[in-house]
């Protein structure tokens, strides 16, 4: 008996946790691109987290100014079984992307700053809705066979596919845990 309710509090706290974050998430995404427009080039963001993500409306101003304060202190994503990370990303464009697949690449941030030139570690193909201006990529797995380590961390940027205009669209930054 005592096992079920054990079972049953962790999963009303992962879907409470779920929900805290997301609700943390939405207004961050929403004044990150605000701040994008005002001050960088045209380029959207990237947010990687261990809490699967979905689109929850925020209720507040000040829903809003807790979410950035808590998301300007950066966690290492954890590992969810042995060499293998469990990532969920939301991304924010600055513009709907016009195409019904995006390409996510991924770079080691140690590297991507040789002179050799940048050239992804790893590439996934995405289907997105080319209207769209928030996406979700839950449940993306990365693990060490793809030369994913822990400790390290990694740039994620979201393009059109191969021949299309590679300009990243989105772009962010994200350390794997152990």
């Amino acid at each position: 008996m005592g096992t079920i309710q054990g079972h049953r509090s962790k999963v009303i706290r992962r879907a409470a946790v779920s929900a805290i974050a997301w609700v943390m998430l939405v207004p961050c995404l929403s004044l990150a691109a605000v701040s994008a427009r005002t001050h960088a080039p045209k380029t959207g963001i990237i947010v990687a987290s261990t809490v699967y993500l979905i689109a929850t409306p925020f209720d507040s101003v000040a829903t809003l100014v807790e979410a950035m304060t808590r998301l300007q202190q950066p966690q290492a994503i954890r590992a969810c079984c042995g060499g293998a990370w469990r990532v969920h990303f939301a991304v924010q464009l600055e513009q709907p992307s016009g195409e019904e697949t995006l390409e996510l690449e991924f770079y080691d941030a140690a590297s991507s700053n040789s002179s050799r030139g940048r050239v992804p570690m790893f590439c996934a193909e995405i289907a997105t809705d080319p209207g769209d201006t928030t996406i979700f990529v839950n449940d993306f797995v990365i693990s060490t066979d793809l030369d994913f380590a822990a400790g390290h961390e990694y740039e994620v940027s979201l393009s059109r596919p191969t021949g299309s205009g590679q300009k990243a669209l989105a772009r962010g930054r994200f350390t794997l845990g152990k």
